[in-house]
């Protein structure tokens, strides 16, 4: 990914962009040092004090979910999804579109590099 990409610190519910890489790569938060995590495209923080919606966030996160694209086939077409509002649509989106999500596994390789057999070299994903 070139440019900027937005980050998301789920302890201080602050956003930045900074230079990234792929959705799930982390850097240091600027404002409290904690932990950011980088978004996708489909990312829009809410607002700090938005704590139910800051906690749909974090649960998709947790689960492989970064706010990347996430496809259905209705039909005989692909439609883009939105992501969920509230934890229990969310619960229900990380049970049906588990094959898409990013997930890091203990040698280092997200899933994506494992099924291709590609490795991007680039700091491990870790939650």
């Amino acid at each position: 990914m070139h440019g900027t990409a937005p980050f998301a610190c789920f302890d201080c519910h602050t956003t930045f962009k900074r230079p990234g890489k792929s959705p799930g790569f982390v850097r240091l938060c600027p404002h409290c040092g904690h932990t950011a995590y980088q978004m996708g495209v489909k990312f829009h923080a809410p607002n700090k004090s938005n704590q139910a919606l800051w906690d749909v966030i974090i649960y998709l996160a947790k689960h492989g979910f970064y706010y990347q694209e996430i496809h259905n086939l209705h039909g005989y077409m692909w439609e883009q999804l939105n992501y969920p509002n509230n934890l229990i649509e969310a619960q229900h989106f990380v049970k049906h579109f588990c094959d898409q999500a990013i997930r890091p596994l203990a040698n280092g390789l997200s899933s994506t590099e494992q099924k291709t057999g590609r490795v991007n070299h680039r700091e491990q994903i870790i939650f």
